[in-house]
């Protein structure tokens, strides 16, 4: 099934679901503070290995090693999963343009 959207209507489907993440239980850290791997994975609501995974992805933020650990940026995690998510509405919508 697929569904026809204006470029308008996406964008505002888009800010929808940033509000939303905006809002999770998961976003209690200040967005300029770092994460670790662990924070990553409760907030994408993903395993550690999958986050280890994605680490290897050309796309994912940066994570810096401090010590043994990684850590992200969570400015950079958050855009990232907005953008993920926005890739994903568009397979499933069709914009017009």
């Amino acid at each position: 099934m697929q569904i026809e959207l204006t470029k308008e209507q996406l964008d505002t489907l888009s800010d929808l679901i940033a509000s939303k993440m905006n809002t999770n239980e998961h976003n209690i850290i200040d967005k300029n503070e770092v994460m670790t791997i662990k924070e990553v994975a409760t907030y994408l609501q993903k395993s550690i290995i999958s986050v280890r995974r994605y680490i290897r992805m050309p796309d994912f933020p940066v994570a810096r090693k401090v010590g043994k650990e990684f850590r992200f940026s969570r400015k950079e995690v958050e855009e990232w999963f907005l953008n993920k998510k926005k890739k994903e509405a568009e397979k499933d919508y069709k914009v017009i343009k």
